[in-house]
């Protein structure tokens, strides 16, 4: 892995030929915390097991641009897939979401039990040392939440 100046939304990408990529993180990037690297490296390391090349950036969160083709789209998701799956293994994550769920099962009222989920989302992404968005979301993906 290697620091480089890339543009100010790009976190990262994929150099190299595809018999020696090499993890680019962004030395200009203002990362927030920890765990967004830790993501970052995760979608790009998902870029070059899989095979999508080089120079395949994974942009800020929340910002798509303006032309996004089909294929780019199709290997962001495959990427965030398995980034998902190395940083929070779905089986794991199950069990470690079945020890806190009597957390919200025994909140009472739509307020406390909402109150409830994001204390156990907040417990979970620290564990996993995820932020408390990617969590959400795959407790989501994952038929936890609702």
């Amino acid at each position: 892995m290697s620091w480089r100046s890339l543009p100010r939304t790009t976190r990262g990408a994929v150099a190299g030929d595809a018999g020696h990529p090499v993890l680019v993180l962004n030395r200009n990037y203002p990362f927030h915390a920890d765990v967004e690297r830790r993501w970052a490296v995760a979608e790009e390391l998902a870029h070059a097991v899989l095979g999508h090349g080089t120079l395949v950036a994974s942009e800020e969160p929340g910002r798509t641009p303006v032309l996004l083709e089909p294929a780019r789209q199709m290997r962001e998701r495959e990427a965030k897939a398995f980034a998902a799956e190395l940083l929070m293994p779905a089986a794991k994550v199950r069990l470690a979401f079945q020890r806190q769920h009597p957390i919200i099962l025994r909140a009472l009222g739509s307020e406390e039990r909402a109150q409830a989920a994001r204390t156990v989302i907040a417990d979970l992404a620290r564990e996993f040392r995820v932020s408390q968005q990617a969590m959400r979301i795959r407790l989501t993906e994952l038929g936890l939440l609702t």
